[in-house]
């Protein structure tokens, strides 16, 4: 069944839109996954990292 809601389907895909961040200090996904990992000390292992930015590439 296909989405009625206005501009459904009309989102860009989040990967080619680097560098990311307001000041455009993260080049690529790796770097907001890092950034985020540290900052708020997630705690990702390195295996979790790649499988995020994995993800947030099919976005």
């Amino acid at each position: 069944m296909e989405s009625t809601s206005p501009g459904a389907g009309d989102a860009a895909p989040l990967a080619p839109r680097a560098p990311y961040f307001h000041n455009g200090s993260a080049p690529d996904l790796a770097a907001v996954v890092a950034f985020y990992n540290q900052r708020f000390g997630i705690g990702f292992t390195q295996q979790e990292k790649v499988d995020l930015v994995a993800f947030l590439r099919t976005l």
